[in-house]
């Protein structure tokens, strides 16, 4: 497991990004060069809060987005999707995604204080 942010980011043609970052600063700087490499200019990136397993959720994400919508270039690119839905998406992902990491974690816990009886 790797912790990280998924994003969704935009062009001015509306073709979408989807990716993982451990620094959204940075990549977001680093995300104008990568539009511009394919032909395209970034409108706006939005990031989603820290995960504790990111791989995870971006599969998930671009698994989702690929069965609707035709690829641009490479598997993380989209035309076609809404912006703000598909961050929303992205975002209800992490949620329930860290939902399930606190439960996870609070039945470790709770058998691991069992066990210890």
């Amino acid at each position: 497991m790797r912790p990280g942010h998924l994003y969704v980011a935009i062009s001015h043609c509306g073709v979408l990004k989807i990716g993982r970052t451990d620094h959204p600063r940075m990549r977001a700087k680093t995300l104008k060069q990568s539009f511009k490499l394919v032909g395209l200019s970034l409108k706006d990136v939005k990031f989603c809060d820290c995960l504790e397993d990111v791989f995870v959720a971006e599969h998930e994400l671009i698994r989702i987005l690929k069965g609707r919508f035709k690829n641009f270039c490479g598997r993380e690119w989209f035309v076609g999707p809404d912006y703000n839905a598909t961050f929303q998406l992205a975002a209800t992902m992490t949620k329930e995604q860290t939902e399930l990491e606190i439960s996870r974690n609070k039945l470790r816990a709770h058998l691991t204080k069992k066990g210890k009886k």
